[in-house]
């Protein structure tokens, strides 16, 4: 095999094997999930909470982005941002939500899930329903 074919497969099989496993069926038969949104098309987001972020995406597409655990100081978030190489932000735990503290620095969060909502109360019930009461 020569340099090049050797290159070209070791490039396609593990690209191969990660497109297999994002379309693999979870354990209760559904298909894997991936909500993704191009980063150029969001025109603000602001913090809901140290779990989430409501996004605008154009007058009537809005989201709901929830990060991985907890993320500290999250609601008094400036200049929140998607740190990522690529243009879409997904809710796969692969893309970051950066944002500035204001007396910690530069913070990053990954985000777990991107959720669609008509607008920011029906974000705000979601929260609600995944929130304990205290």
């Amino acid at each position: 095999m020569t340099a090049l074919q050797t290159t070209i497969v070791a490039l396609v099989l593990p690209a191969a094997a990660l497109g297999a496993c994002a379309s693999a069926p979870t354990a209760d038969g559904s298909k894997t999930r991936r909500d993704c949104i191009t980063t150029r098309e969001i025109n603000a987001m602001s913090p809901m909470g140290d779990r989430h972020v409501f996004v605008k995406v154009g007058a009537s597409r809005h989201y709901l982005f929830t990060v991985e655990r907890a993320c500290q100081a999250l609601e008094l978030a400036r200049r929140l941002t998607i740190w990522e190489a690529s243009s879409r932000v997904c809710g796969d735990a692969t893309s970051l939500l950066a944002f500035e503290h204001a007396t910690a620095g530069p913070m990053r969060c990954r985000i777990e899930k991107i959720e669609s909502v008509p607008d920011k109360a029906a974000a705000m019930e979601l929260i609600a329903v995944e929130t304990p009461p205290k």
